[in-house]
């Protein structure tokens, strides 16, 4: 659609969307009630057609919550629909960094086109079982600590997905590893209960802010973003990649 205003408007790389189709691959999350408004598949067409309006220069698919034992194959999937639409131009793919295969894992995903990144969610809240993907907090964990430092040596950089109280370990952590880029996802952990981890920039090569985080999708169907332009550049011109979880 050209309304007259798309092209008028500053260009924007969308730093974080998900695309999730139900013929490809297993949404375990997508089976919830609570979800049903959102649970059909939704492909890159629908993904152009709500931002036809905007100027769009690129945009960056974070893993989108399928099964756990199908992040090479949201992979592959995602590359599929890159080859033909052009979109996405990145991928934050899924690896579980306790898993016992990680350093294959990785791997693999770096040989990958378009892998920039990996996430793992592992938000954990000290006192709301709730809120706990795990029972333990991860960041203290031996094993995902090993699976963490293999990062730097696969030139990916890391999702990270938690609670103010979990920023001490990953800050240990994250000090003793060179070359694993943090990117510190604030939105979902940033309550007025539990503070602005969005604060938080790491050694991302963006300074992340509230704002920053938020990509256009992040706002209620079919709402106007609240954000579109700070994330789109870092301070060095080129173009920003910082994704971050929106829901």
């Amino acid at each position: 659609m050209d309304d007259g205003v798309t092209h008028t408007r500053p260009p924007f790389v969308d730093a974080h969307f998900h695309l999730w189709d139900h013929a490809a691959l297993r949404y375990p999350w997508l089976d919830a009630p609570e979800t049903a408004p959102i649970a059909a598949s939704y492909g890159i067409a629908d993904y152009r057609a709500e931002l036809a309006a905007w100027n769009l220069a690129g945009a960056v698919h974070v893993d989108a919550g399928a099964h756990p034992d199908q992040g090479a194959d949201e992979t592959i999937w995602l590359n599929g629909v890159a080859d033909e639409d052009g979109l996405p131009g990145a991928i934050v793919a899924r690896v579980e960094l306790d898993h016992p295969a990680v350093e294959a894992r990785l791997a693999w995903q770096a040989a990958q086109p378009r892998v920039k990144g990996i996430r793992h969610l592992i938000n954990w809240h000290p006192t709301d079982p709730a809120r706990r993907a795990y029972e333990r907090d991860l960041t203290r964990d031996a094993r995902w600590r090993a699976g963490y430092a293999l990062l730097g040596r696969y030139g990916l950089s890391y999702d990270f997905h938690g609670f103010p109280a979990q920023l001490a370990g990953l800050a240990e952590v994250a000090a003793q590893q060179e070359g694993a880029r943090l990117r510190p996802q604030g939105r979902y952990a940033a309550t007025g209960r539990d503070g602005a981890l969005a604060k938080l920039s790491g050694t991302s090569p963006v300074s992340v802010s509230r704002n920053a985080t938020m990509s256009l999708t992040s706002s209620l169907p079919r709402s106007r973003p609240s954000c579109t332009f700070a994330i789109t550049r870092t301070a060095s011109g080129n173009v920003a990649t910082d994704p971050s979880w929106k829901y």
